[in-house]
């Protein structure tokens, strides 16, 4: 599953706000459809940072766990009292599950008969208990092979508590067959959709979304990942829909005046990668064949009209199959592979097995596609076919396995598409996404049992820091033994169930190496090392000085093996030593002082890193190095100079169009942090650079310079023909112009655009105007029937820059929105908002609240407003904006008066100098 702005993430896809960068990163840059600053606000899924981050450029789209700690630790992933979680017992496994359904679209009900097949697995077993919530359950029959059916009636033959059904099983029975019919009207798992007053081209469709542990809503089941099971789905649809499910379509006719679709996957696999998608779709397939000879069909289902941007999306997909069955050296394993794009999907995507369902910002518009592509959504859900589908984590505590073996996919297909400097962009940026979350929120194993819901782990530490941990086991292997690793692992678990141990066996036995530190130190503990570099030459001897400065509970001095590569007659050599206390030195004899450095040029360890060391170094491998990481590094490295050589070093360096769009971003960042009209002219120059991405990143640097005069050309480029480029020139509006910027971005508030970015930049360009002149058009924005996006993005302001009852009562309303990621993102607000009075509205909701996506925002926003005290912290958190807006106007107006020095210095000198003839003659 893929927390992409859409994304479910606690971050599920998988966001909430991103804090701003953290310190010691590498100003590299990136855009996503799984977490941009536009689109979402979930997690996972946003940042709006004033600092170009990796991951604000790239298009793209998951001790113990604080146990005992309270609740209102905003550092604690699990509040006090929360239990650790073990899997139930299973005397009976289910082995077969057929379902037969209706379809009520207009009452949004489903209806029909479950027949599961069961077998005995312990001798001691006396009942067969399944997940089923919220059914009206009419009729169970048993059937146990030999036997006549029995019907069972409640409170007789079986139990059912709401939640689960406990049907008894005579002793004698090894296995057999219950038939349940029942009714339901889910409140997750099966959603429906049609169109209303306010949101009138919303489509009619039905589609699942299972994960975690929400295939119990619509249908009866062990709803766990471990318990697998072989799956046939009959269903009846309106005519003239079109109805999608697992494995193999066997029949397709008419029924009661009603279509009719029967699907059967002989493959065993979980409830929560079981699907059901109804509605009007176009489509088209393909065949490929994979290297044995044997053919796969790929089938793609788009909303009616949009193909071409169907297959602009796409169209990559069987290059990628092929990819991945080379890497892994397992084919594709099933014989055919379908992507349905539906509206309104509560994550990126759902790797259901054969049948991924995504959302609709998959698809991409001639002007989205200028600097977007949706290859990395495309890839992460066709990873778990092999790594969730084919070999699935025993529990949600190592769902690591599944997620963060997709997010490493990412990174592989990137480098195989795009080089090497896009794969360690892939790789920072994935670090910045983690770190928001390590730095601004908790930080955690990635293992963990001490959750309140198993939607809670996913997130940015089973996504993106697990993504990297398979990256970093990757460079310290190397690529034979890795892959070889990987493949052992999928070849011998086919079809099964893993833990964690299990991969490490398999990377032991691949490579002959003991990895039980790593493994404890990266995933079993918390944290990640945090270095301070810093590097010297004398008297031959060129010292690398390397300190950890993490701290935290439980969270280890790691292990690292350091390397440094170090040019000298413009030729590069590494050098690398094995670091494992807190700190030590890394020294190389040269004969020469070597003429630049790279820190860790090929990500070996993947962390924050400090750099600092002679400005020459710098200078020079930001023009030299061999990678644009290394070159980024040592932008980032003069950037704390602000002398005349790093001015003009990053002159230069935005000025090359033939340099990396990577490197130049990060020299537009420096350049906006300084105050110097040579710097600001760089920026102008480069606002015109055919490349979108340096535009963009132009773009936001702009906002940073405290200069009005730049009002007029960020008004140009609200009209660019990139989204992008457009919504960060209307966040920098805001910032840099706020006696100006209100006239140009009201406008953008009816400007429709991809994922609606350029709509919330502009939202976002009026909150920096302060809560007074955004507060109304926020409220208009966040109302039903607004876009999605936009409205998360005026939702989550209005909690920033809000003030007063009636911005609180305006959330407190919206708190019955159908929306989980709305509830959760007015909870955020809330939180943010401060106002104590709205306890009583999150306390109502807690009450009947089930979706776990809205339960631990909503604790967090009841923890913030528990306390009267809190009110003060949130006041003082307003009077610092309110001070950081005073110090904006005083920085206008400094620019202002700056812009007039020169002509009162040429003044003073031609006074000076007609004195100083007067006294010659």
């Amino acid at each position: 599953m893929s927390h992409r702005e859409s994304s479910r993430s606690s971050s599920k896809k998988k966001g909430r706000e991103l804090a701003p960068r953290p310190p010691h990163l590498p100003l590299f840059s990136r855009e996503s459809l799984k977490d941009q600053p536009e689109l979402l606000a979930h997690t996972s899924f946003l940042r709006c940072a004033p600092h170009i981050m990796i991951s604000s450029l790239l298009a793209r789209h998951h001790g113990c766990c604080g146990r005992g700690a309270s609740p209102k630790d905003p550092h604690a992933f699990a509040s006090a009292g929360t239990e650790r979680k073990y899997e139930r017992s299973r005397p009976f496994a289910v082995t077969h599950l057929a379902l037969d359904l209706d379809l009520d679209l207009d009452r949004e009900e489903v209806s029909g008969i479950a027949k599961l097949d069961f077998g005995r697995r312990s001798r001691s077993g006396t009942s067969l208990t399944l997940d089923a919530i919220g059914f009206a359950i009419e009729e169970v029959f048993v059937n146990a092979e030999g036997w006549a059916p029995s019907t069972r009636q409640e409170g007789e033959g079986y139990t059912y508590d709401g939640e689960t059904i406990s049907i008894p099983i005579d002793a004698t029975m090894d296995a057999g067959q219950v038939t349940i019919r029942y009714r339901a009207a889910p409140k997750a798992g099966l959603y429906f959709l049609k169109p209303d007053e306010q949101v009138p081209q919303r489509p009619t469709q039905v589609w699942s979304q299972c994960q975690d542990e929400d295939a119990r809503h619509w249908f009866p089941c062990q709803d766990k990942p471990h318990a697998k099971m072989t799956t046939e789905l009959r269903v009846r649809v309106p005519d003239g829909m079109i109805a999608l499910s697992n494995g193999e379509l066997v029949f397709s006719g008419h029924e009661r005046e009603r279509r009719v679709f029967h699907y059967q996957f002989s493959t065993p696999h979980p409830a929560y990668l079981v699907t059901l998608v109804v509605g009007h779709f176009d489509e088209w397939s393909e065949e490929i064949q994979l290297p044995s000879g044997r053919n796969v069909t790929l089938r793609y289902l788009v909303p009616p009209g949009r193909v071409e941007e169907g297959r602009r999306a796409f169209a990559d997909t069987g290059q990628m199959v092929r990819l991945l069955s080379e890497k892994t050296g397992i084919e594709y394993p099933w014989s055919s592979y379908t992507q349905v794009v539906v509206s309104d999907f509560i994550f990126g995507g759902m790797e259901n097995t054969t049948a991924t369902t995504m959302y609709e910002h998959i698809l991409l518009d001639e002007r989205a596609a200028i600097d977007i592509d949706s290859h990395d959504l495309v890839a992460h859900e066709l990873a778990h076919q092999w790594f969730g589908d084919l070999v699935t984590c025993r529990d949600w505590s190592h769902a690591w396995l599944n997620e963060g073996f997709a997010t490493f996919i990412e990174m592989i297909e990137r480098e195989e598409r795009l080089g090497r400097d896009e794969l360690d962009a892939w790789v920072v940026s994935d670090l910045e996404r983690y770190l928001s979350e390590a730095h601004g929120d908790y930080q955690r194993p990635i293992v963990c049992r001490d959750y309140e819901e198993p939607i809670d782990l996913f997130d940015r530490h089973l996504y993106q820091k697990g993504g990297i941990v398979l990256h970093m086991l990757r460079r310290r292997l190397g690529d034979e033994v890795f892959w070889r690793g990987v493949h052992n692992y999928l070849n011998k678990h086919r079809q099964g169930i893993v833990s964690t141990t299990d991969l490490i066996a398999e990377f032991e036995a691949a490579s002959g190496e003991g990895l039980e530190r790593f493994f404890d130190e990266w995933v079993f503990r918390p944290g990640h090392p945090d270095l301070d570099v810093s590097v010297s030459y004398s008297d031959g001897m060129f010292e690398v000085t390397v300190e950890q400065k993490q701290s935290g509970n439980d969270v280890p001095v790691f292990e690292i093996d350091l390397e440094v590569s170090l040019s000298s007659g413009g030729t590069w050599t590494t050098h690398h030593k094995r670091i494992a206390s807190k700190k030590d030195v890394l020294s190389v004899r040269t004969f020469v002082r070597p003429q630049g450095v790279v820190i860790n040029p090929n990500l070996k360890v993947v962390c924050p890193i400090k750099v600092s060391g002679p400005e020459d170094l710098f200078v020079y491998t930001a023009k030299h190095a061999e990678t644009a990481y290394g070159r980024c590094q040592a932008l980032q490295a003069l950037g704390k100079k602000e002398s005349l050589r790093s001015l003009e070093t990053f002159e230069e360096v935005l000025a090359n169009e033939d340099e990396s769009y990577l490197v130049r971003a990060t020299a537009a960042e420096g350049l906006g942090g300084l105050r110097s009209g040579r710097a600001k002219k760089a920026l102008e120059r480069a606002a015109s650079s055919p490349n979108p991405k340096v535009r963009r990143a132009v773009a936001a640097a702009l906002g940073e310079t405290a200069d009005p005069s730049f009002k007029d050309l960020l008004v140009h480029l609200t009209q660019d023909a990139s989204y992008l480029v457009a919504a960060a020139a209307a966040r920098s509006l805001g910032k840099l112009a706020p006696d100006l910027a209100r006239d140009a971005l009201v406008p953008l508030l009816e400007r429709d655009s991809w994922a609606d970015v350029v709509r919330a930049g502009a939202l976002e360009g009026l909150a920096s105007l302060g809560g007074e002149v955004a507060t109304p058009f926020l409220i208009s924005e966040s109302r039903y029937g607004r876009p999605l996006r936009s409205r998360r993005t005026a939702i989550a302001a209005l909690g920033r820059v809000g003030e007063g009852r009636k911005v609180r009562e305006h959330l407190e309303k919206l708190l019955m929105d159908r929306d989980p990621h709305i509830r959760a993102a007015i909870l955020r607000a809330l939180a943010d908002l401060g106002d104590t009075q709205a306890r009583g509205a999150i306390r109502g909701l807690l009450e009947r609240e089930t979706d776990g996506r809205v339960l631990r925002p909503a604790k967090k926003a009841l923890a913030s407003l528990g306390a009267d005290k809190r009110a003060g912290l949130h006041q003082a958190k307003r009077d610092i904006t309110n001070l950081e807006n005073e110090l904006r106007t005083v920085k206008l107006k400094l620019s202002q008066l700056e812009a007039r020095i020169p002509k009162t210095k040429a003044k003073d000198a031609k006074d000076k100098e007609k004195k100083a003839k007067k006294r010659e003659r």
